[in-house]
């Protein structure tokens, strides 16, 4: 079972995608606060990021970084929207090619 960390702008959305995450056999968890992203980041270990579409740019650049640099086997997926299928699907076909981020 891979580990999938969700970095979302708004809670709501945040918590509809993990729960079609774990629905969907991955082991979700997910922050919405900066300092947390970032902390998770060091701390946890997960397989796939995914970074939601509000996630600001300072932020996303920081935990892009962060991946490339901590974490490089890590497959990061910038997901655009708030559909919770889709985010599933993205992480599905991320997994499915092995492509892990590298900056």
């Amino acid at each position: 079972m891979s580990a999938v960390l969700v970095i979302a702008r708004d809670p709501q959305i945040l918590e509809h995608v993990l729960d079609a995450l774990d629905g969907a056999g991955f082991r979700a968890f997910g922050v919405s606060d900066e300092r947390d992203a970032l902390d998770a980041i060091v701390t946890e270990a997960f397989d796939v990021l995914v970074v939601g579409g509000g996630v600001e740019a300072k932020l996303r650049k920081a935990a892009l970084q962060r991946v490339a640099e901590l974490k490089p086997g890590v497959i990061v997926v910038e997901h655009r929207g708030a559909d919770a299928d889709a985010v599933v699907d993205e992480v599905r076909g991320a997994l499915a090619n092995s492509r892990p981020y590298t900056g």
